[in-house]
């Protein structure tokens, strides 16, 4: 036999006895579900190969968790809402995949918990009420602007409603979280453009196995695109520093004026607030600020832009509930230029409910992760310390066991109160929960409700799109393959009067 052979048969057999050693390890998880067809070494690795439609088929069914084998690593998905909780309370470190969004040590890429508590802790304050509620003129005003290009389509006429709601988002969250002014259109359609194709880029690595490896990343046509968009949204943050940096110093050197809390320019932008607070009895950094700026116009845009459209499309498609909503609404602010304050916002439940059952349908975000830095048991099984958790948000808020023996029905109901009263915190998550949860879950809710009032005061939305025509693809967020399509016409719930002109 010649050397060459020896050596080879020598490699075959370190593969196998580590192949098997490395099962052996593992040997605990023998107990958990698991997924056919498991390869020897390849795992379900060829699963992942047919899309991302696959591997969501793996959630459809009533397992309390199951398992996925990447080669030789585990994935165990946490299905029930019991092991969920566990899992978000217990795991709180991030598995590599959240490298992929290159968002640096931010609160949601950031993988390791001792640093992201650190910054947790500083942050959260930016987030209170008070805050928040100042944020509530700077929402009437970018949803005022996109009204007067809805009033030009709002004549029966198909038009994609996601094109308003992403401008209306990023007006938002730049207002907010950069400059309280008013933003340039540029600047916006800008924002936008180059979004779509970062947030589009991750979801193609995301879901590429060759994408995993920087090296071969970055020699694709994909890494190119997404990093000259990520300079541009990197210039606009680096703009934004610079301008409040200008005004901080200027506002130092001038007499000290009364702030008028319901005036936009007199809010002080999330950027404002990151360039004075203290962490940890120092200021920022200018990487920590980039990256935490970064992350919250990130994060922002996409998920407020597709919550919206995503509710307006519900309320397309059931216009009895999207009656319900619009009589509750005229309840509460019984005139069109009624301003919108915090108290009044509490005295929408059916809205709440409304935009609860859309979320718990369709979760912008379907899917999140985490890692255990310690032994981890569920259900009676000791699962090793470093192995990856999923969490499939969308397959747990379709539970039957949880939701009904249709829990496909769009049905705001389930959200009532005594419904909420009896169900597990944990079964519907929609912007993850426990430690981690999303800090921004608040601001959201806000934003929505805002937008929404003011739409349906003015606005009668429809669809000819059917609930089988939603088909999502998957981009970090879940968005329609298609346009979302609706028709609008002017709202008389106001009498003449308010039909006469959707935006005066």
């Amino acid at each position: 036999m010649e050397i060459t052979q020896v050596l080879s048969w020598i490699v075959v057999g370190l593969l196998v006895i580590a192949y098997v050693a490395h099962r052996w390890k593992f040997r605990s998880l023998r107990t958990i579900p698991g997924t056919d067809p498991d390869y020897p070494f390849l795992g379900n690795i060829p699963l992942f190969l047919k899309g991302g439609s696959a591997y969501m088929k793996l959630f459809r069914n009533e397992h309390r968790m199951s398992k996925i084998w990447l080669g030789p690593v585990p994935l165990i998905n946490a299905q029930h809402p019991e092991l969920v909780q566990k899992v978000l309370n217990e795991c709180l470190d991030k598995p590599f995949a959240y490298d992929f969004m290159e968002l640096g040590p931010g609160l949601i890429s950031e993988r390791y918990s001792y640093r992201w508590r650190e910054h947790r802790k500083t942050l959260s304050p930016l987030f209170n009420t008070k805050i928040l509620h100042s944020f509530i003129p700077i929402f009437e005003r970018a949803t005022k602007e996109v009204m007067k290009g809805l009033d030009v389509v709002c004549d029966g006429r198909d038009f994609d409603l996601l094109q308003y709601t992403s401008t209306c988002s990023a007006k938002m969250v730049h207002g907010t979280m950069v400059d309280t002014l008013s933003v340039p259109e540029e600047i916006i359609n800008t924002l936008i453009t180059n979004l779509e194709i970062i947030l589009e880029a991750l979801g193609k690595r995301i879901l590429n196995g060759v994408y995993a490896l920087k090296t071969l990343y970055k020699m694709s046509s994909v890494y190119r695109d997404e990093w000259r968009s990520r300079k541009i949204c990197y210039e606009t943050v680096n703009d934004g520093i610079m301008k409040m940096r200008m005004n901080i110093l200027n506002e130092q050197n001038a007499p000290a004026a009364a702030t008028d809390p319901t005036n936009p320019s007199k809010s002080k932008a999330f950027l404002e607030r990151l360039l004075t607070i203290q962490h940890k009895g120092r200021s920022f950094t200018d990487d920590e600020i980039i990256n935490h700026a970064y992350t919250m116009l990130v994060a922002g845009y996409e998920t407020t832009a597709l919550q919206l459209t995503n509710v307006c499309l519900m309320l397309a498609m059931h216009p009895d509930i999207q009656e319900r909503v619009a009589n509750e609404i005229k309840t509460v602010f019984p005139s069109l230029d009624m301003e919108i304050l915090p108290e009044a916002l509490k005295d929408v439940p059916y809205l709440d409910m409304t935009i609860n059952e859309t979320m718990r349908l369709y979760p912008v975000v379907p899917i999140i992760a985490r890692q255990s830095s310690s032994v981890l048991e569920l259900d009676g099984v000791n699962i090793p310390s470093g192995t990856n958790f999923v969490v499939n948000i969308g397959a747990l808020h379709r539970r039957k066991d949880l939701w009904g023996e249709d829990p496909l029905e769009f049905n705001p109901d389930n959200f009532l109160p005594e419904k909420v009263e009896h169900r597990h915190p944990y079964a519907f998550i929609p912007l993850s929960a426990g430690p981690r949860v999303c800090i921004g879950n608040r601001y959201a809710m806000l934003s929505l409700k805002v937008f929404l009032i003011r739409l349906l005061q003015r606005y009668r939305l429809s669809t000819k799109l059917t609930r089988k025509d939603l088909k999502f693809k998957f981009q970090v967020t879940l968005k329609l393959k298609i346009p979302y399509t609706v028709q609008m016409e002017r709202r008389n719930l106001y009498g003449a009067d308010s039909a006469a002109n959707c935006t005066e």
